[in-house]
């Protein structure tokens, strides 16, 4: 009894090694549902806009900033298996993968060898124009964020569009500030030095101004630089709700993103007077 259970221990662990060698390390995520998402893709203007299904409707969540190729497909599909590693045409490889269609998938922008600081740093650079193909390119944040939260059934659909990139716009690549063969976005790869960069922001304590002046600064003492050390504090996005007619204290929030998207809030009170 005991030789026939080691047999057949040996058959399943030989299948499963083939297994392995033939599709490339397929790994499945359990996030969601086949339903809980659909993505389009925007094969003119290379975008991937994520849709979330919320009640009877699918609502726009995320834009993704891809590279799409002459051979991406039109029309309906739906993912398949994923690759946490794939090896891509011409030797090079990709992180994140996800198959949608025969020899097309998503994945992040290749890199020469099978190493997040190898990116193909001129791919990288040109993300959002027609450079693949026919696969979906993505950087790894976007890549990532498909293959953990996307498991095989949902639904893809492929269109093409010149006027309009998607509900949610065409983003802006994160730029590789520091050089080198690092995809920003890929916080979860060990030693990549974009983890230690971070915005900052400097608030010179609450603002007191004066009610019915009709122009304000808002931004006076807010100083803000991006993880790169450039002054960025016109790009500061502030929120919240103040009456300038109406004398008391209000808070608002400084928000900034920066130009590879790290993000620093904080907040001030701003106090409304009656002018003497």
């Amino acid at each position: 009894m005991f030789k026939k259970l080691k047999k057949l221990l040996s058959v399943l662990i030989c299948a499963s090694f083939l297994m392995v060698l033939f599709f490339g390390n397929a790994e499945t995520t359990k996030a969601a549902t086949a339903d809980t998402y659909m993505l389009k893709v925007n094969r003119k203007l290379n975008v991937v806009t994520a849709y979330e299904l919320k009640g009877k409707e699918y609502v726009p969540i995320r834009a993704m900033l891809c590279s799409c190729g002459s051979d991406t497909p039109l029309g309906v599909k739906h993912l398949g298996e994923k690759y946490r590693w794939r090896l891509m045409f011409g030797g090079t490889y990709s992180q994140y993968a996800t198959r949608v269609f025969e020899h097309i998938l998503f994945h992040s922008v290749p890199y020469w060898t099978k190493d997040p600081s190898n990116v193909e740093q001129g791919e990288y650079d040109r993300l959002g124009e027609k450079r693949s193909m026919g696969c979906i390119r993505l950087c790894v944040a976007d890549a990532r964020w498909i293959y953990m939260n996307c498991p095989s059934g949902t639904t893809v659909v492929f269109y093409d569009d010149a006027n309009d990139p998607g509900p949610l716009g065409k983003p802006d690549n994160v730029k590789r500030v520091l050089g080198g063969g690092w995809d920003p976005t890929d916080e979860w790869s060990y030693g990549n030095p974009y983890n230690n960069l971070a915005p900052t922001m400097t608030i010179d304590g609450p603002l007191t101004v004066e009610a019915h002046r009709g122009a304000y600064n808002l931004l006076k003492g807010v100083k803000a630089y991006g993880s790169s050390k450039k002054n960025e504090t016109d790009n500061v996005e502030i929120t919240g709700d103040i009456d300038f007619y109406t004398p008391g204290k209000y808070k608002l929030t400084y928000t900034l993103v920066d130009s590879i998207g790290k993000k620093v809030s904080k907040t001030r009170t701003v106090k409304v007077v009656e002018a003497d």
